[in-house]
């Protein structure tokens, strides 16, 4: 395949990723899911936002009230926050492109320098949008990270998720301030301290609140039960 071919390949997999994204964050938008997340975080006044997908959770915080620093990767997401928050009169939104990680997350910080008092990382994920030579470089970094071979995609995409909750803990623990984890999960006993170690980060309580509804994942197909869950990390 000549590179160019491969280039369009990669980016038209990444813009399909966030129209979808788009769409399952207007459903969600639709059943007071952001309204229900954003309700947690009220007494926070700058937030750093890990993933703005479509910009519909960036909205929402924006409208009550808060101020709103996002970091993701995927510039057709970007593209869309910044014309719904346009759309809506917000202007010279703060957008970092770049992917986070463990790894590079303390890099990240220093770039930023506002008087942040909470990062929020609402549904993590990101996979779909990553092309075969993202996907392999990642694979590496994990390993090399210490996290165990996967043994098939659904352990990959879990340990892809892991990484930025713990990526957002990292920051958390550099600044100093709390964390606000949203995750989808089909066992209502999840908690997240089940994979993270939360003492490890600084974390001396966690806030837990969950909602039962419905969701696909991100893929628009296929609906199932499903619990979002908010972990509030307080040092």
């Amino acid at each position: 395949m000549e590179q160019n071919d491969l280039n369009d390949k990669i980016e038209n997999k990444k813009e399909k990723y966030a129209e979808l994204w788009k769409k399952d964050s207007i459903e969600m938008d639709n059943n007071k899911l952001y309204d229900w997340m954003s309700s947690k975080v009220e007494k926070y006044k700058t937030i750093l936002e890990i993933g703005c997908g479509a910009g519909i959770s960036t909205l929402n915080l924006l409208k009550r009230n808060h101020n709103v620093i996002c970091v993701e990767s995927n510039k057709y997401c970007i593209d869309m926050t910044r014309k719904l928050l346009y759309d809506n009169g917000y202007e010279n939104i703060e957008i970092i492109n770049k992917r986070v990680s463990e790894n590079n997350c303390i890099e990240l910080v220093k770039k930023i320098n506002k008087n942040i008092d909470l990062v929020i990382c609402w549904n993590p994920g990101g996979v779909g949008a990553l092309s075969k030579e993202e996907i392999n470089a990642k694979y590496s970094e994990l390993l090399d990270m210490g996290y165990p071979m996967p043994k098939n995609s659904e352990d990959f995409i879990s340990d892809y998720s892991e990484d930025i909750i713990r990526s957002a803990c990292k920051i958390g623990q550099t600044l100093n301030v709390d964390v606000n984890i949203v995750d989808r999960c089909e066992d209502e006993n999840e908690n997240i301290s089940n994979y993270i170690d939360i003492e490890e980060y600084g974390i001396t309580r966690i806030l837990s609140n969950q909602i039962e509804n419905f969701s696909n994942k991100n893929t628009m197909k296929e609906y199932k039960k499903i619990f979002y869950k908010s972990f509030l990390l307080l040092r």
